[in-house]
């Protein structure tokens, strides 16, 4: 059961396909893997392979010669990333962050719980201080967004906090 650590030592990053192959093929008819498998590769992909979706993903790196570099290195994230992403999904699905705010976040190594414990040391202030000092970017959290971020977590936990 307790795997983590040695996955999280086992995988460098997850790739993320489709910004990296919409920037290598801004004219694309359709960035469904299977057709852009068809159209470059020449050949179809059985649906529900996963091992399949892979070795396309690859060769399709292959075609238009990926290599390391800073083109990549924007569409790799490591596991914590990943899992920091996963966790602020409930803060995009109430609409509070946009997919880019919570992957700014995520990079950043910000998910859900620290910003509920920011926001629990100093419920005024304690988000819009942490927000600003972890980037300039993510200003675009600011204002009515800051606001019904403090609102989503004083409502979601309000008997929480006397539990804790």
């Amino acid at each position: 059961m307790d795997k983590l650590d040695a996955f999280q030592k086992a995988t460098s990053g997850f790739l993320a396909f489709l910004p990296l192959i919409r920037g290598l093929v801004p004219n694309a008819t359709s960035y469904l893997l299977n057709s852009l498998a068809e159209t470059y590769l020449g050949r179809s992909i059985s649906e529900g392979s996963a091992l399949e979706a892979v070795l396309a993903m690859r060769d399709l790196c292959r075609h238009f010669q990926v290599r390391l570099g800073p083109r990549l290195t924007l569409n790799i994230f490591s596991v914590s990333s990943l899992q920091c992403f996963s966790s602020l999904q409930p803060l995009m699905q109430a609409a509070i962050l946009s997919r880019r705010d919570a992957g700014l976040l995520a990079l950043r190594k910000v998910g859900f719980q620290k910003l509920l414990s920011v926001h629990r040391d100093d419920p005024q202030q304690g988000l819009e201080r942490y927000l600003s000092f972890l980037n300039p970017q993510l200003t675009s959290l600011s204002g009515p967004k800051l606001r019904a971020l403090s609102a989503y977590f004083k409502n979601k936990f309000k008997g929480a906090s006397a539990l804790a």
